[in-house]
Formats: C-alpha cells, structure tokens, sequence
C-alpha cells in the first residue's frame, strides 16, 4: 500500500479519534441541555391569562390533544 506500514497509518488515525471524543466531550460540558419544565408568569388569580398559563401541553391543528 504504498510503502504505508500500519504504525504510520494508526498514528493519525489516533488522533483524530482522540481530537473528536476531546470536542464531543467539550460540547456536552458547554452546551447544557435545555430545562425539562419552563416557569411562565401569567396574571393575578382569577384572571383570564391564569387560565391560559394552566392549560395542558400543546395541541395538534384544529385544537384535538395528541
């Protein structure tokens, strides 16, 4: 192949696994999954914007619940 031995081949191939687990790993730590739940501020107890804070999760078209 050649004149390639498998030393020669093996050494850059190792590094480029080793440079990507390195990016993998530093993209985890730096870029968080977003919150499981979000907090929204409707309006006083009662009020109309209450009700639409309290409503269940989103809706497919024509309003029917997934």
């Amino acid at each position: 192949m050649l004149g390639f031995s498998r030393i020669f081949l093996l050494k850059p191939v190792a590094l480029m696994v080793l440079a990507l687990g390195t990016a993998s790993l530093l993209l985890l730590y730096f870029l968080p999954t977003p919150p499981s739940t979000v907090l929204t501020a409707t309006s006083q107890a009662g009020g109309g914007y209450e009700y639409l804070g309290r409503a269940p999760g989103p809706t497919r078209a024509g309003g029917r619940q997934p």
